[in-house]
């Protein structure tokens, strides 16, 4: 689902992360796409939600401090994924 966000097929990426979440709900990756997409769709209450469900899966991730760090963005309102 990743190259299809970088593609801009939001909605085949959509579809394919929440594929992958619906097969495994515990797959930390899928509800990392999930996230992702969700941002870049804007819907910033489902990104939250999505990004938060990564970390409890995967607080031990290697991405977990970029992931904290997008959430505190989007949770004090800019919204963009920090650099």
């Amino acid at each position: 689902s990743n190259l299809l966000v970088e593609e801009h097929k939001l909605e085949e990426a959509l579809a394919a992360a929440q594929a992958s979440v619906d097969a495994d709900p515990s797959f930390a990756d899928g509800h990392l796409a999930l996230a992702v997409v969700r941002q870049e769709r804007g819907d910033k209450a489902q990104a939250v939600a999505e990004y938060r469900r990564f970390l409890e899966l995967a607080p031990q991730s290697e991405l977990a401090p970029i992931v904290e760090r997008t959430l505190r963005t989007l949770e004090a309102g800019s919204g963009g994924t920090p650099q």
